[in-house]
């Protein structure tokens, strides 16, 4: 027996399970419903500016209460409670951090009766991690007793600069 539900597309469920479609089979088709959905990761922590790959998990119940579940991450839509923190991109599940606070993730999905949302969880945006140092000149040719001047510039996790000369600890 080849357990299909409503949606799924026969031919190929067929062709995996080695049935010739020539000589017929016998094929129920359960229709079922979405029940709930599950986002995880759930408590997630980020620096600014950095990425979170979340993932959505319906629950599927049939007309006799069988449950099933599956990947839903790349039908759901997916909402950002305050997208000034973080917003999705045209990638499923894929949010991408703006600015520093907390907002609320939710993945919804609809069934014949509506839509269907996850529970939420909750994102913390917090400030942009410091990723590299560049110091300049970075090959300077210097006169013997003169003064050289160098600056430090930082580039962070959301793609800011800042100058830090003033607060790098300088060695030689």
């Amino acid at each position: 027996d080849v357990d299909i539900r409503a949606n799924d597309v026969l031919l190929a469920d067929f062709i995996t399970h080695g049935l010739n479609t020539a000589t017929g089979a016998n094929v129920t088709v359960v229709a079922v419903q979405l029940q709930s959905i599950a986002v995880t990761p759930t408590g997630q922590s980020v620096a600014a500016g950095l990425p979170v790959q979340f993932t959505a998990n319906g629950t599927f119940m049939d007309a006799g209460l069988n449950s099933s579940t599956a990947d839903i991450t790349n039908t759901a839509t997916w909402v950002s409670s305050n997208t000034t923190v973080a917003s999705f991109d045209s990638t499923a599940g894929l949010v991408t951090s703006h600015a520093q606070g907390s907002t609320t993730i939710t993945a919804v999905s609809s069934n014949t009766s509506g839509p269907v949302t996850s529970p939420g969880v909750t994102l913390t945006v917090n400030a942009p991690n410091l990723v590299s140092i560049a110091v300049t000149p970075s090959s300077p040719t210097v006169v013997a007793g003169s003064l050289q001047q160098f600056t430090a510039n930082g580039t962070y996790t959301n793609a800011s600069t800042a100058n830090l000369t003033g607060t790098a600890v300088w060695t030689s």
